[in-house]
């Protein structure tokens, strides 16, 4: 069965509401159709196949419809890639743990939490530091999760428009306390450095 095929029937299916009365009581309620969206509505993939009945019973015979329709939209357009996160083990989360463990009324220091996507954005990677810890701390944390030399990637932050080049700069200092997102990228000099 050719796709304009099941657009057709699809069509024919959602347009014809309410459902004759003898298929109430042993059919689930039919999906909205789709043309009562509004106009210029962002829709997801995932949502507009919601929308869409799972199967259609033609002639006798059960035919999915989500499946076909979902293969072609992944064919066509790309979905977006979920992203991986990833937890670096910092002297910062190492101490707060220990912290909470042994006394947990105690008073928490003043940490931040830095999020840093990769150069594809396939990964995050979360480090909890101290705020004195530095950009050179950041930089080594994430060479060593990443198994690469500190000196092929540059973190920047895209707005404003910031390279953090100078590993001895403070994390308060450099503005990213109580949390921050940056991103990662391969050495190059386009940005202006940090202040």
């Amino acid at each position: 069965m050719r796709l304009s095929q099941v657009a057709g029937m699809l069509y024919r299916t959602c347009s014809r509401w309410p459902p004759p009365p003898s298929l109430t009581d042993t059919h689930p309620p039919r999906p909205k159709p789709l043309d009562a969206l509004p106009a210029g509505s962002k829709m997801t993939a995932e949502k507009f196949l919601s929308r869409l009945p799972k199967y259609v019973i033609r002639q006798g015979e059960v035919i999915d419809i989500r499946g076909p329709i979902r293969d072609t939209l992944k064919s066509c357009c790309p979905w977006p890639v979920p992203v991986q996160e990833i937890v670096v083990e910092t002297p910062a989360l190492t101490a707060e743990r220990k912290r909470i463990q042994e006394s947990p009324e105690s008073p928490a220091p003043r940490l931040s939490m830095l999020r840093v996507k990769s150069e594809d954005g396939e990964q995050a990677f979360l480090l909890l530091m101290r705020s004195e810890d530095t950009v050179g701390d950041v930089r080594d944390l994430l060479a060593q999760a990443r198994a690469v030399d500190a000196n092929t990637f540059e973190i920047f932050r895209p707005f404003p428009p910031t390279v953090y080049e100078d590993d001895a700069l403070t994390l308060q200092a450099a503005g990213l306390v109580p949390n921050a997102v940056l991103l990662l990228r391969a050495r190059r000099g386009a940005l202006p450095p940090a202040p």
